[in-house]
């Protein structure tokens, strides 16, 4: 069964799912994070290698010569990629979610976000999954 976490009430989607990639990667988790585009993929590789002058995240888009032996990897659509931990920066849900152990979902503050969230965490209720909600910010 898919653990889904949702973290509410986020305003910076990209900074929060930045700092929750380096923690992952710091307990020895391999991470995969989904997005929308080619655009926010890069857009979130360039904030990784920017996230502090102080670590490294080592990470690469899923594709690249070195996917396999990376821990984290940025996708803008399903890979063959395995991981402990698939983050999900899309509106909709990943296709292939049932293939990683958990998922994290980050909901912002704008009301359609927060519409589509309310639409994944149905699909993934449907489907059997483990719910869990953190309110980070206010909603």
């Amino acid at each position: 069964m898919v653990e889904v976490d949702f973290y509410t009430g986020i305003e910076d989607k990209f900074s929060t799912a930045s700092r929750l990639t380096a923690k992952a990667r710091s307990q020895g988790l391999r991470v995969v994070v989904s997005l929308e585009s080619r655009e926010a993929a890069e857009a979130f590789d360039r904030l990784l290698w920017t996230l502090s002058s102080l670590s490294f995240v080592p990470h690469c888009v899923c594709g690249h010569t070195l996917a396999a032996e990376t821990p984290v990897l940025i996708r803008h659509a399903p890979t063959g990629d395995l991981a402990d931990v698939l983050i999900n920066l899309a509106s909709d849900a990943p296709e292939d979610f049932a293939r990683f152990p958990r998922l994290v979902e980050f909901v912002g503050v704008d009301e359609n976000d927060r519409a589509a969230a309310r639409v994944r965490w149905r699909y993934y209720k449907e489907r059997g999954c483990e719910l869990r909600n953190h309110r980070l910010g206010g909603e």
